[in-house]
């Protein structure tokens, strides 16, 4: 593709992103190297993204769909299985590692980088208070509410912790070591708060 030559589609310059995010790394993505992936000049790419953080944004909100994709799907199979709405938090983290493990450098894009103002865009939000407003439409007492909250927090930052310091090789964890911690972790963190919740 020439420098002069324009993108018809938008998508092309989504998936260039996506691909430089997934295989080399937040670290190594730049509009300048976004650009020349797509053999376009820098100023061309403008036309079709206001700047570099609207990227980010549209490659986060790809990614999260990935993410939740599946997630969804494991955890509609769970609740169809009757028992506590807070075990879709075990299935949460199970797809923490699947993810993690299948895609590496998105995930940390994803759950480990400063995405802070992208985090604030309501698409982007939904996706990460997504779980957590399913399960409090169904709690019985209001006032349980903050600690509930607090402990799928710590929960989730256990189980998303481990992940990553799996992929940045600071531990060696197999599958059923993780399944033991994520239960070890929501015996101590959720399991009091079943009773909170409506089946």
């Amino acid at each position: 593709m020439g420098r002069g030559k324009k993108i018809v589609d938008k998508g092309i310059v989504l998936e260039a992103a996506l691909g430089i995010i997934e295989n080399e790394g937040l670290e190594q993505f730049s509009t300048r190297r976004l650009a020349a992936a797509l053999g376009i000049s820098a100023m061309t790419l403008y036309n079709y993204y206001d700047n570099r953080e609207a990227i980010l944004r549209e490659v986060a909100l790809r990614g999260l769909s990935d993410f939740f994709e599946r997630y969804e799907a494991e955890a509609k199979a769970l609740g169809s299985e009757g028992g506590s709405p807070l075990r879709v938090f075990k299935a949460l983290a199970m797809e923490f590692l699947r993810f993690g493990r299948e895609r590496p450098l998105l995930y940390l894009f994803l759950f480990d980088s400063s995405l802070a103002e992208i985090r604030h865009d309501p698409q982007v939000a939904r996706y990460f208070t997504h779980t957590f407003n399913e399960v409090v439409g169904r709690i019985r007492d209001q006032a349980a509410l903050p600690a509930l909250r607090a402990d799928i927090t710590l929960f989730q930052v256990l189980a998303n912790g481990l992940v990553i310091n799996f992929i940045r090789g600071r531990t060696k964890l197999d599958e059923s070591r993780f399944k033991a911690y994520i239960e070890r972790a929501y015996e101590r963190l959720l399991e009091h708060h079943e009773g909170e919740l409506l089946p």
